[in-house]
């Protein structure tokens, strides 16, 4: 059983931005919101519309959508839903935001204002019954309720960064959970915040799990409230997992879901992981895709070049990345020896590319023979001149990203002396005294 979390949410988010009619179906809604006059497709650059975002589902679609995607689906511009915006009263908005009381709000106010045509608006997750009345009597009140043309849950309250690989962009709720000031109503927030995303997942994947979990915690907490959303949602004739659920029922298997503490085992947390994802993950800071790593340019010239002083640039890794594909699950040892076979390789392409494309010509050839055999090999170079380039850009990347992670902890790092039942005491108190910084001390104590 194959589960593409990240394609399904791609595809939710697709249909929401052409008004929940299926891409290149009939009878698509037209700029302002109604069907196209003659009742078929409406071109995409024709039903164009402003998406609205707050902070939480901008980040979620950062990994899943680009500008130029966003475009293509006729969105001309996408805006911040608490900055101040001007007013575009011919056009359609489209609202992807999380469904919390300031939202609401804001959401009020913009129809009372007359911002947009008509309001389309999205959830990430279940608009809540005294969140919806407060919608329905603030838009009463400002003569706006005319304005809504639908209101959607869309149940996509977590962020898909590869196929098998997602987060609920709660990067606070471990301290939340576990802070000893906290009170019983943050941690039930938290929870409730938590099982939301995992609710959204199961959804979007149609499935129904067999959950398990360890006894006592947190964990258990959130599977039993999970346990008992999935119960409820199943009982109600038309839900989210109706299709998913017969096909489940067909194959005779469901998918397991496992849920643990953090706690569980603190050492994960803290060890450097040697594969090249994990690492980038844990010491370059890569988050929703994106690493940022200082470049300096000029690097590796000869000592009286004037290198400029290094920059930090922005990298986008993921699905479509070939390399961090290939590459991702390897130690960080064989990564350094794969970038340097794609340069060679490229540099190879280069040689070739300039071969095919030189004046290399044969006197003795007929003349409309070797015009043609030259055009044809102009043509194939210029072809495949954007992808070397492109495939140089990526190789480029992660040599930053390489060379940055290699230079943070020169030679054998001190935690790899210091694993349990592994090393003699004497060992241990020499990586403890080398170790570099105070974090990477704390790092050892608790390993140890």
């Amino acid at each position: 059983m194959v589960l593409n979390v990240r394609k399904k949410q791609i595809e939710a988010v697709e249909r929401m931005l052409h008004f929940h009619v299926q891409p290149g179906s009939h009878n698509r809604l037209s700029a302002g919101g109604g069907l196209s006059s003659n009742g078929t497709t409406t071109p995409d650059e024709e039903a164009y519309k402003v998406l609205i975002l707050d902070a939480f589902t901008k980040d979620l679609l950062a990994p899943l959508l680009k500008v130029s995607e966003l475009r293509r689906h006729g969105v001309t511009m996408h805006l911040q839903l608490h900055q101040d915006r001007q007013p575009i009263a011919d056009a359609p908005a489209i609202y992807f935001v999380r469904a919390t009381s300031d939202n609401i709000q804001r959401i009020i106010s913009d129809g009372a204002q007359g911002l947009y045509d008509v309001l389309h608006l999205n959830f990430v997750h279940s608009l809540s019954k005294q969140l919806m009345e407060q919608l329905a009597r603030g838009l009463v009140k400002a003569d706006a309720a005319q304005r809504i043309a639908k209101v959607h849950d869309m149940y996509l309250s977590f962020t898909s960064l590869e196929t098998g690989l997602f987060c609920l962009n709660l990067p606070q709720a471990y301290l939340q959970i576990n802070q000893p000031t906290a009170t019983d109503a943050q941690i039930e927030a938290v929870t409730s915040d938590v099982v939301d995303g995992l609710f959204s997942m199961l959804a979007s994947l149609s499935i129904v799990p067999i959950i398990r979990c360890p006894k006592a915690g947190a964990a258990q907490h959130v599977a039993a409230q999970l346990d008992a959303r999935l119960r409820e949602h199943l009982q109600q004739r038309n839900n989210l997992f109706s299709e998913g659920h017969a096909g489940l029922a067909s194959s005779l298997s469901r998918p397991l879901l496992c849920l643990f503490d953090r706690n569980f085992e603190l050492s994960v947390m803290l060890q450097h992981p040697w594969t090249y994802k994990p690492l980038v993950h844990d010491v370059l800071g890569l988050a929703l895709n994106k690493v940022s790593v200082e470049v300096t340019e000029g690097a590796g010239a000869a000592p009286p070049v004037i290198r400029a002083p290094p920059k930090r640039q922005q990298f986008e890794v993921g699905e479509g990345d070939f390399f961090w594909e290939m590459s991702g699950p390897k130690p960080f040892q064989e990564v350094v020896t794969d970038i340097d076979q794609q340069i060679l390789k490229y540099k190879q392409a280069i040689e070739e590319l300039n071969r095919r494309t030189g004046a290399d010509v044969d006197p003795a050839a007929d003349p409309s023979e070797l015009m043609q055999s030259n055009t044809r090999g102009l043509m194939s170079a210029v072809a495949s001149l954007p992808q070397l380039t492109e495939r140089k850009r990526t190789i480029d990347k992660h040599n930053h990203d390489a060379d940055q992670a290699d230079g943070l902890h020169p030679g054998p790092h001190p935690r790899q002396a210091v694993r349990p039942g592994r090393t003699a005491r004497s060992r241990a108190s020499r990586a403890w005294q080398q170790a570099p910084v105070q974090l990477v001390s704390l790092r050892l104590a608790v390993q140890d």
